[in-house]
């Protein structure tokens, strides 16, 4: 499936351009969801969790750093521990892809998880699900990838919840 990018995903202005009250995108866009929004709109199907990762788990001569990726997985399994009580089914390739590097001897995981087959398994995951949540995490609003996802979902009219998780 190729998607048609909504806005140019590079753009410093992706976000404000995307929430923007005039946006195309913004009845697909639930900026500032809470719980009860969720609930009502996620519990049904499996819900694609988009997080940052690879520009945070990089240190500052760009080489993949572990204590980054575990402390990005946290945050994500963190979301994940959030919204399980709320009857949400939400998947995470930050979770599951990088447990899975995690779990590889540390002599193999020399540069951080392989890209592609990381890319292959958030698209994969995404393309399975019927909405997006994009947690206020650290890194949320600078990831490329959170961008991609959310430009995929809406260009394929998949609703996407921004969720300020700290917020009741």
């Amino acid at each position: 499936m190729t998607a048609i990018q909504p806005i140019d995903i590079e753009s410093e202005r992706y976000w404000q351009q995307l929430t923007a009250p005039a946006s195309r995108w913004r009845p697909l866009l639930h900026v500032d969801a809470t719980r009860i929004t969720l609930s009502q709109h996620c519990a049904a199907g499996q819900v694609y969790l988009a997080t940052p990762y690879a520009e945070e788990v990089r240190d500052g001569q760009g080489r993949w750093q572990f204590a980054g990726s575990v402390e990005m997985q946290m945050r994500a399994a963190y979301v994940l521990s959030v919204l399980i009580p709320l009857g949400i089914a939400a998947v995470s390739p930050v979770v599951l892809g990088a447990a899975a590097h995690h779990a590889l001897p540390p002599a193999a995981r020399g540069a951080g998880p392989d890209e592609d087959a990381f890319g292959t398994l958030r698209r994969q995951m995404l393309h399975a699900s019927r909405a997006v949540i994009v947690p206020d995490l650290p890194g949320w609003r600078r990831s490329s990838a959170v961008r991609r996802d959310v430009s995929v979902a809406l260009t394929h009219n998949m609703p996407v919840f921004l969720f300020p998780v700290g917020a009741g």
